[in-house]
């Protein structure tokens, strides 16, 4: 059974009505973990805002292939899309970037996506909102390299006017942003002030950010050890075991 979580934001009248008298959309971004090279991707862009609004998902993920190159601003548009759990693997076995999912993934937390071929693509997985699938990070996945991606349960919010879409890579914040953890609790509330920002209500797990703040190491954290279980499972894959 999938998990779902939910965040509900609070805001007064003046305050929706500034933001969209501005054209101000609220832009949500979802936490991963992996390789060192990833790129946070606009998860959600909309206007459809208002004194309560709840932005709702649930743990259900894709994994996809992409050509698209990683540049700051730019669209990644996925070329392939696998559904996928996490402690799954997608293979790609194919220059077209296509291949299958088997359950042999190297961490039970994490999902694979190994390219078995010399092609380079860009890779990473979707997330569903809103009974849609969108994705939330891009990495870039070398020829006979894999990469190892773990959905986080947190999500970043903030109001922007940036010229970016659902899809887009955005590496550098332009307001005030508000990273929300939501590993112990699955449903999280949160208010915002126009000239003032977010206000936590001094809550555990929300930090807020100020604007030109670098997302990458946020929505994207690196992977950069694997503790001794990792190193088991993954000779276990490379023997052939």
């Amino acid at each position: 059974m999938n998990s779902s979580y939910a965040i509900t934001i609070s805001m007064d009248q003046n305050t929706v009505e500034c933001l969209s008298d501005s054209y101000y959309s609220l832009f949500s971004f979802k936490a991963v973990q992996g390789p060192y090279n990833g790129v946070p991707l606009v998860w959600q862009k909309t206007l459809d805002y208002g004194l309560t609004t709840q932005i709702v998902w649930n743990d259900t993920y894709q994994a996809y292939s992409s050509f698209s190159s990683i540049q700051n601003t730019q669209t990644i548009n996925i070329n392939n899309s696998y559904a996928i759990a996490t402690g799954d693997r997608f293979t790609i076995t194919s220059t077209k970037g296509t291949g299958s999912v088997t359950s042999d993934g190297s961490s039970p937390a994490g999902i694979d996506i190994y390219n078995k071929t010399t092609t380079q693509f860009t890779c990473g997985i979707s997330q569903t909102q809103s009974s849609v699938a969108c994705p939330t990070c891009a990495f870039t996945l070398y020829g006979q390299m894999q990469d190892t991606i773990t959905p986080l349960e947190k999500v970043m919010l903030m109001f922007s006017i940036a010229p970016v879409n659902a899809g887009d890579v955005m590496e550098i914040s332009d307001s005030q942003c508000i990273l929300i953890d939501l590993s112990a609790d699955s449903t999280r509330e949160v208010t915002y002030q126009i000239n003032f920002g977010w206000d936590t209500g001094s809550q555990t797990g929300m930090t807020i950010y100020p604007p030109n703040t670098a997302l990458a190491p946020l929505p994207i954290q690196s992977q950069t050890t694997l503790n001794t279980s990792d190193f088991s499972v993954l000779n276990g894959f490379l023997s052939g075991n």
